[in-house]
């Protein structure tokens, strides 16, 4: 559970100075690193969800 606020932390401070993470980082452009970002995001809120539900 650490692992995914981890992650939806780091996407978020990122987002807030409109860098693209650096898990992204090899994208083409901006469109492609906000996609790449969103499926990232998408995963991380999964994981936290499925960590909610077992507690």
């Amino acid at each position: 559970m650490k692992h995914a606020q981890l992650v939806v932390l780091m996407l978020w401070s990122t987002a807030a100075t409109g860098e693209v993470p650096a898990l992204c980082a090899d994208v083409a452009n901006q469109a492609e690193g906000t996609l790449c970002t969103k499926r990232k995001l998408d995963a991380a809120e999964a994981s936290l969800a499925k960590a909610r539900e077992a507690l």
